[in-house]
């Protein structure tokens, strides 16, 4: 209910909604508020699935396969969570509900993401490249396309697929852009 109408959702469309009693709602929290932000809260790290599969992932299938299937995951989760932290934010209390975590959810999905392409460059599967720096890139990218699908909600002229946008990231993430033996300086007009 929250999500549709964000603060201003009453107790009472909450409990309809939820098939309770309004009154059962206040026994556990004690003012619209905590429930709004109960409502609200960040995801668990123990329910980001993906994240407790990235050791098992190391030295397995190729780095492409992996890559876009972490990726898929990442995507479905950001959907999953992506209204309700639209609706934190707009009220301002995003910040301050990551404060109630001893590391926060971001953080720590980017140092363990950070933490799997380091065993995999270890192995040789990955050049010796910054792996922050890759982890942030695969998720700011990753949490940019669900922001904006969320946020636009059908308006896009021309939206595509996860699973193409996924394929076209890694794509550049594993192989670059620009192709081996291209010249380094530009040509003159």
């Amino acid at each position: 209910m929250f999500l549709e109408r964000g603060p201003s959702a009453t107790t009472a469309e909450v409990a309809a909604r939820a098939g309770v009693s309004e009154g059962s709602i206040f026994k556990r929290w004690k003012t619209k508020e905590a429930l709004f932000f109960a409502c609200m809260a960040p995801i668990p790290i123990a329910d980001m699935g993906w994240i407790a599969k990235l050791p098992s992932r190391v030295g397995t299938r190729t780095i492409r396969e992996n890559l876009e299937e972490i990726a898929l995951e990442i995507v479905a989760l950001f959907r999953l969570i992506m209204p309700s932290i639209l609706m934190a934010q707009s009220v301002g209390e995003h910040h301050r509900r990551l404060g109630d975590f001893d590391t926060s959810p971001p953080i720590v999905s980017r140092k363990k993401l950070a933490a799997y392409l380091d065993a995999e460059r270890k192995l040789g599967r990955l050049r010796a490249i910054d792996v922050d720096v890759m982890s942030r890139t695969i998720l700011g990218s990753l949490f940019s396309f669900v922001h904006l699908e969320v946020s636009l909600a059908g308006q896009d002229p021309a939206p595509i697929a996860a699973e193409t946008f996924v394929r076209g990231l890694v794509e550049i993430l594993v192989s670059g852009a620009v192709p081996e033996g291209a010249p380094t300086k530009p040509k003159r007009r």
